[in-house]
């Protein structure tokens, strides 16, 4: 193989690898904010208990 062509194919595998979106973990449960109290899931000053009017 030239050199020329085996830089060619490794720069088509990098570019082909760099547009691919990563896949999510399936292994999660929902997302919630590291500061949420505990049974709080909607995030905002407004559903946290304790606040609001």
């Amino acid at each position: 193989m030239k050199p020329s062509s085996t830089l060619f194919l490794l720069s088509l595998l990098l570019a082909a690898c760099g547009t691919r979106p990563p896949k999510p973990p399936e292994c999660e449960g929902p997302l919630t904010p590291i500061n949420a109290p505990a049974g709080a899931f909607n995030s905002g000053a407004a559903h946290a208990p304790g606040r609001g009017s």
